[in-house]
């Protein structure tokens, strides 16, 4: 979710360390991806999403994005992530525990990460 992907984009300015997403669902964007398509941020965008990528749009700091919207922002972001060569991304997996994770689909792949500093 959210945070997750605030945490990872910490990680990943202010470090050389690499990062492995693991998400329930297929893409990123947490709630986002099913809320209704109504619904809006309760805040401006200027107070929400990473440090690294801006969300608000030039100009219009109190601008409350749709879900579309934020949708849209967080595969950017995702995609910002992976594309600079440090971070991994398997939606549609399960975290197991132990540095392992399982795939959600019918084929149930199983995945291990060897991990060098920590599990957050």
């Amino acid at each position: 979710g959210a945070g997750g992907m605030a945490f990872a984009d910490v990680v990943l300015s202010d470090s050389p360390h690499t990062v492995v997403l693991v998400d329930r669902r297929a893409a990123p964007g947490g709630h986002w991806l099913h809320a209704y398509k109504f619904v809006r941020l309760h805040q401006p965008g200027s107070y929400y999403g990473v440090a690294s990528e801006p969300l608000a749009p030039p100009g219009d700091p109190n601008y409350r994005h749709t879900g579309a919207e934020i949708v849209a922002y967080y595969a950017r972001v995702l995609a910002k992530f992976v594309g600079g060569g440090r971070a991994r991304f398997y939606g549609g997996c399960e975290y197991r525990g132990d540095g392992t994770f399982r795939s959600l689909a019918s084929d149930g792949r199983a995945y291990r990460v060897r991990v060098r500093r920590r599990i957050v």
